[in-house]
């Protein structure tokens, strides 16, 4: 009888340790990282064109005066290789609304308008743009980021 109550003790001490193991890794596996998947764009694109749709900023940049201007100061700008402006709006968490004025010379000045909104989850926090006007009138994205202001 001491024999198979000796086995009953290490049974019961066994099946309590997996127990408590089992415990430990359904614990570890309910508090895994979610899955966030990609944070996105923060940079939109824009392209200038004329009234037949032909890109004022050419791939060889020939407007040397072109500027950029949010409250005063100047914000640099980036041109791709298709002749688009490419600005960030990762750095506008305080703003909901951005409005900056775009000087093509002395005689030729436009308002772009952004809205942005914050896209907050477990893993990270974006700023998102979700809508663009230029002179007050709302631009429709051809795709994703990418803008059409037609001067």
């Amino acid at each position: 009888m001491r024999t198979s109550n000796q086995s009953l003790k290490t049974w019961h001490k066994t099946g309590i340790a997996f127990l408590a193991l089992l415990s430990i890794f359904a614990l570890s596996c309910s508090k895994q990282s979610p899955d966030c998947g990609d944070p996105g764009t923060t940079f939109c694109q824009v392209f200038l064109a004329d009234q037949n749709n032909h890109r004022l900023i050419g791939t060889t940049y020939p407007f040397d005066s072109l500027q950029l201007h949010i409250t005063g100061k100047d914000i640099p700008l980036e041109f791709d290789n298709q002749g688009s402006i490419l600005f960030s709006f990762s750095n506008l968490a305080p703003y909901n609304e951005s409005n900056y004025l775009l000087y093509l010379n002395k005689d030729d000045t436009d308002t772009l308008r952004l809205y942005i909104s914050t896209v907050t989850n477990a893993c990270w926090s974006i700023q998102s743009l979700d809508s663009l006007f230029y002179n007050r009138q709302r631009v429709i994205p051809v795709a994703g980021y990418r803008f059409v202001v037609i001067k």
